[in-house]
């Protein structure tokens, strides 16, 4: 599948800090959260069409935890 529009990606690139920053604890964790959100986005996109929003919160959730883990070690 092809990646999804750079456009509709950044539509929801508000959200995906908020999101980011509150899964981080801080502002610099949390850019390097979106970005490798979006990174993975671009590489990986989605399998089906439909709520990129969710898609986007969920690759964020799980690019989070070894984030956190790699900071606190």
């Amino acid at each position: 599948m092809p990646p999804p529009d750079l456009e509709a990606l950044l539509r929801h690139r508000p959200f995906v800090r908020r999101l980011a920053r509150r899964l981080m604890g801080d502002d610099a964790s949390a850019d390097d959260l979106v970005q490798d959100t979006y990174v993975t986005a671009l590489e990986n996109p989605p399998r089906h069409d439909g709520a990129l929003r969710a898609w986007l919160a969920t690759v964020a959730r799980k690019l989070a935890v070894p984030a956190a883990l790699s900071a606190a070690g």
